[in-house]
């Protein structure tokens, strides 16, 4: 491992390592430029077709990728994860010049395409970074640092939409995109310069082998086994209120959709104070009780927001916020010490492919269900499953295996 982390394993002793800090940097500036150009790439979209299912379908093109993300996941565990995060980069930042042609109706099918990009890349960032934390850092510094990224990336949920839709209705989509592009060539470079150990080059194996690793291996350890029935109980549930969150603003509080972005801030605010107390919750509960804990309150969070008070929804926001990123932090914590280095890729791609099941199924039920059934209906369904997840997971909470690092490691 890179580092120790001393006796407490605390957020300021890793904040002062330098490779984590390069690397929270170009992290900073690639989630602040994707975060800025998703949401335009929607509106765009809706802006050239009038249609507004037409901007829905340029989300759609970006959930579609985690379908492929075994085959990804195959990828990030064969190369070094620097340099696939590096290579990841500037692809990206390639793949996004495109949307420079966009001018009309009939170029609409461009920001599909660089949506489908995004899509891939977003799935080998994920899981190629949480790898090349778990053989960069000390264990004990693993759940400091998932709290460091995931307090950012709430936060720069809230800052990016606005830097870009700004800048979309001031310059255009290609500013946006520009934009954008320059920060994945940051990041790349700021990679670059990480000399940090990480997974050799390692020849491939039998194709059904290498695509079955990450899912064997959660099936063979019981504590994620747990974890990911948790997950996908976690990610249906969100996937209703997606939908719900319209006909909570609409029919209880009886304000225009555009009043989501202010549940959505609260909600971002909520997640960073979770985000800031994981590493002293992690201390005192460890990873499975953290996230069982997280679930619990985001359960909670639901029943509150079931009510047609304003004050009661947005507490409701905020301590869901909370919940799900504990749950979150938890959960990114576990999957990677309970997995050798050699697996992270597979086992987070794999994760990720389980969970997309759940969560598109019940959007598309949501969809279609939405108005033969109360939005607290589906609020109170939701507390009812968050909370029995959390207990199912929760049941587990014993120590985590810490997985044995077998893969040759080195300087890169």
């Amino acid at each position: 491992m890179y580092a120790h982390p001393g006796p407490e394993g605390s957020t300021r002793s890793l904040l002062r390592q330098r490779p984590f800090r390069v690397l929270l940097a170009g992290q900073t500036l690639t989630l602040l430029g994707d975060l800025a150009l998703i949401l335009v790439l929607g509106v765009w979209a809706k802006n050239l077709t009038g249609s507004v299912s037409a901007g829905g379908a340029a989300f759609l093109a970006m959930i579609a990728p985690t379908l492929a993300s075994p085959l990804l996941g195959c990828v990030i565990d064969r190369y070094p994860r620097r340099r696939v995060l590096i290579v990841n980069d500037l692809v990206t930042a390639v793949g996004l010049l495109p949307l420079l042609a966009v001018d009309g109706p009939g170029t609409v099918w461009i920001i599909y395409a660089v949506a489908a990009l995004y899509g891939f890349s977003q799935q080998i960032f994920f899981a190629a970074r949480a790898a090349l934390l778990q053989s960069m850092l000390d264990d004990d510094h693993l759940g400091p640092a998932n709290a460091v990224l995931e307090s950012l990336r709430m936060g720069l949920r809230v800052a990016g939409p606005v830097i870009g839709t700004a800048l979309f209705a001031a310059l255009g989509g290609g500013a946006v995109a520009l934009m954008d592009a320059a920060t994945f060539v940051a990041s790349a470079a700021l990679l670059s310069s990480l000399r940090v150990p990480d997974i050799e080059r390692r020849r491939p194996t039998g194709v059904i082998d290498e695509l079955a690793g990450g899912i064997r291996h959660i099936r063979a350890t019981p504590i994620l086994r747990r974890l990911m029935l948790s997950l996908c109980a976690a990610v249906a549930v969100l996937g209703l209120l997606q939908v719900a969150s319209l006909a909570l603003v609409d029919s209880g509080l009886h304000r225009p959709a555009t009043f989501l972005g202010v549940i959505f801030t609260v909600e971002g605010a909520g997640a960073i104070a979770g985000g800031i107390a994981a590493p002293a919750l992690l201390r005192r509960l460890g990873e499975t009780r953290l996230a069982a804990a997280g679930l619990v309150v985001a359960g909670i969070s639901l029943g509150l927001m079931a009510s047609p008070d304003l004050a009661l929804v947005l507490a409701g926001s905020a301590i869901g916020g909370a919940g799900f990123s504990a749950f979150l932090i938890g959960y990114t914590t576990l999957l990677q010490r309970s997995t050798a280095t050699e697996l992270q890729g597979r086992v987070f791609t794999a994760a990720e492919a389980t969970a997309g099941v759940p969560y598109t199924m019940m959007l598309g039920i949501a969809v279609l269900g939405i108005g033969l059934v109360d939005y607290q209906v589906i609020l109170a369904a939701g507390m009812l499953v968050l909370a029995a997840a959390g207990a199912y997971l929760g049941r587990g909470a014993a120590a985590a295996p810490r997985a044995a690092v077998t893969a040759a490691q080195g300087e890169i």
